[in-house]
């Protein structure tokens, strides 16, 4: 039997909060496990000494051990939602720290510092569900999902607490080209049309080619039944939001009425918008949980990091304009620290929880600036959707086929991140590899069959 804590607590954990802080033995446990039995004994082992390796170096090593632990666990964190991707083959589009959860083995060995200990859960109940609409034609299902239920946290990407889906709007319509394509049913005809929508409610950079429109098209005498478009975004040099798709089935003299006036503006029309919510939005949601990882301690809570955070995103665009992150990365680092100390924003002291421990670690000088910032960059490449810069270029940059490509694509950094902070804390001397090596051992035997 396990003790399950959720994720965020273990964050602050991590960062040396002390047990008692997080968990009040007067009030109802905040972890989920009713054995009082097993409560006690592990609440004794996280306030004993031996939580870490490195407690007694608070100015030297203990800073890099906390850090080398909390990317430990972020990278955990990336490896479940990777498997979730591959095994269910759909985004999650509710992950965050409340239903995450870490688990810390009833019975352990003290061969091990306590907080090096754990394992972690994704959860597999709440999960998005396909977008069911009779009136959508099957091709376009695939691209669109629903949060399992109200997803107002600062953790779901914004798009998800924008608009519902199928929300209307109206537009003008101008047709730029038709063809038509076959009988359907007796006489009635289906076509091709090419349409812009043009709108002061649209801006067009908020759609992705993956986002579902319903044009409907009326004619200027209201006689005239509408025409139903069903179609995707796609590029255009012009004006407006260029939508390419197939009508519903209509009348030859529909047909030759459209033919006839499809040099006409159409002033009263509307669309409908599904805009598609998938694995980037899971990657957003992953980039807030990096920031809660890292940022938050006994002095500054989320509300408050996320805020900052957001204001740092969406004026980020001009300074990685043109810059790629792997082969231009230093220079990125280079100009986001010069931001960051300018503006006073998350010294590397921020990973301590306790005022107490930053106050004696100040400067955190074994933790390298090019690591902090590569920590911070890579969540900003999580939380945005900025082409050639972030790790997906628009909400609905993803593979149907192959969800988890896009986690693919983020496993690779936060593997080559771990492996240098793991080379910065025991790569120094051969004594310390040892004690490395025999520390990833025990704790896999230990939480063996926890992840899930």
């Amino acid at each position: 039997m396990s003790l399950l804590i959720h994720y965020d607590k273990y964050c602050d954990l991590s960062g040396g909060a002390k047990w008692d802080q997080l968990f009040d033995p007067m009030l109802p446990s905040d972890s989920l496990i009713p054995d009082q039995a097993i409560q006690r004994d592990i609440a004794s082992r996280y306030l004993s000494p031996d939580q870490f390796l490195y407690s007694d170096d608070i100015s030297g090593l203990y800073p890099l051990e906390i850090l080398w632990l909390k990317w430990n666990l972020f990278t955990e964190l990336c490896k479940g939602i990777l498997r979730f991707h591959t095994d269910k083959r759909q985004p999650h589009l509710y992950f965050h720290p409340a239903n995450t959860m870490i688990t810390i083995p009833a019975y352990v060995t003290d061969t091990l510092p306590a907080r090096w200990i754990f394992g972690l859960r994704i959860p597999d109940s709440e999960i998005s569900i396909p977008f069911s609409d009779p009136d959508i034609p099957a091709q376009y299902l695939p691209r669109l999902f629903s949060p399992p239920k109200d997803s107002q946290s600062l953790y779901a990407a914004p798009i998800i607490r924008k608009r519902p889906p199928g929300h209307e709007e109206d537009v003008t319509v101008l047709i730029r080209s038709k063809e038509k394509v076959r009988k359907h049913q007796g006489s009635e005809i289906r076509a091709i049309l090419q349409v812009h929508l043009i709108s002061e409610n649209i801006r067009p950079s908020e759609y992705s080619e993956m986002d579902v429109f319903n044009v409907i098209l009326r004619f200027n005498d209201e006689n005239i039944p509408p025409v139903n478009i069903w179609g995707s975004k796609i590029e255009s040099p012009e004006r407006g939001l260029p939508i390419k798709g197939n009508t519903e089935p209509i009348t030859p003299a529909v047909w030759e009425v459209l033919e006839k006036e499809s040099q006409s503006v159409f002033y009263k029309s509307k669309v409908k918008i599904y805009q598609s919510l998938h694995v980037p939005c899971d990657l957003y949601s992953l980039g807030m949980m990096l920031f809660r990882t890292f940022l938050i301690n006994d002095n500054q809570d989320f509300f408050m990091v996320d805020q900052i955070i957001h204001r740092i995103a969406d004026s980020l665009e001009p300074m990685v304009q043109g810059l790629d992150p792997d082969r231009d990365k230093d220079i990125l680092i280079r100009r986001l620290r010069t931001r960051f100390i300018e503006e006073r924003l998350f010294p590397k002291e921020t990973i301590l929880f306790r005022g107490e421990d930053r106050g004696r670690a100040e400067g955190c000088s074994f933790i390298q600036d090019g690591i902090w910032y590569e920590i911070i960059l890579t969540g900003l490449r999580l939380i945005t959707w900025i082409p050639g810069f972030s790790f997906c270029r628009s909400h609905g940059d993803f593979d149907i086929e192959n969800p988890q490509y896009s986690m693919d694509k983020v496993i690779r950094p936060v593997q080559d991140l771990r492996r240098r902070i793991r080379i910065d804390l025991f790569g120094s001397r051969q004594r310390n590899r040892e004690v490395l090596e025999v520390c990833d051992m025990i704790r896999k035997e230990l939480t063996a069959g926890m992840e899930i």
